[in-house]
């Protein structure tokens, strides 16, 4: 039987490489108006008549009520003799340049006595241009609207409104409300980023670095 001793030696010159995935494609958006107080960065003008947009509550009048809060105007609550028209505003939120496609959806609710009362679902370019996009006048009890196409609108600057009109004459009305706003962005998939390993097998990379 033969036999032999050897001493093998190994080089590892080349250093890994780790890749790390690319940024998802999709972000979203959401609003619940969960709070007892217009949310953060929103805005409420108040077009005609005194009265505003309530938040902390889901209760609709003449209604059921939504299953969360909501921001509601409370056509009821203002009184007879008002001419109401109120707009809920959001913050701008900057869309990338290379969406590929971006939604809206929220669930909404609107009580009408007939006399020509309004929810308006609008949007707002980076010109600032107010586009209505939904006008609804039915009497609805808390629904989905479903997914709305808005990409035709995206800029650095987009923006959603919500408005409640009771009519040329100021109906007394019940009221609107609305919740649980999404706002969805689909946008390419970024490619991977890949980082070579030192000798001994770190990395040190600056925050900035990985960060878009």
């Amino acid at each position: 039987v033969a036999t032999c001793e050897a001493t093998v030696t190994v080089v590892d010159e080349t250093a890994p490489v780790i890749a790390c995935i690319g940024s998802p494609g999709a972000v979203e958006y959401m609003e619940e108006f969960e709070g007892s107080s217009v949310p953060a960065d929103w805005t409420t003008t108040i077009n005609a008549g005194v009265a505003d947009w309530t938040f902390g509550s889901g209760d609709m009048p003449f209604s059921d009520p939504f299953a969360s809060n909501a921001a509601i105007f409370d056509d009821d609550a203002a009184g007879i003799g008002q001419t109401n028209f109120a707009v809920l505003l959001s913050p701008a939120y900057d869309i990338p340049a290379d969406a590929l496609a971006m939604t809206v959806s929220f669930n909404y609710a609107l009580q009408t006595v007939g006399a020509g009362e309004e929810f308006g679902f609008w949007v707002i370019d980076e010109a600032g241009e107010l586009t209505p996009i939904e006008i609804y006048g039915e009497d609805t009890e808390p629904v989905a609207s479903g997914d709305i196409d808005v990409l035709a609108y995206a800029s650095s600057a987009f923006q959603v409104a919500f408005s409640y009109s009771d009519g040329a004459n100021g109906a007394w009305g019940w009221g609107a409300g609305v919740n649980d706003l999404v706002i969805s962005v689909e946008t390419p998939q970024q490619p991977p980023t890949e980082i070579t390993l030192g000798e001994d097998g770190t990395v040190t990379i600056p925050a900035g670095d990985l960060i878009d």
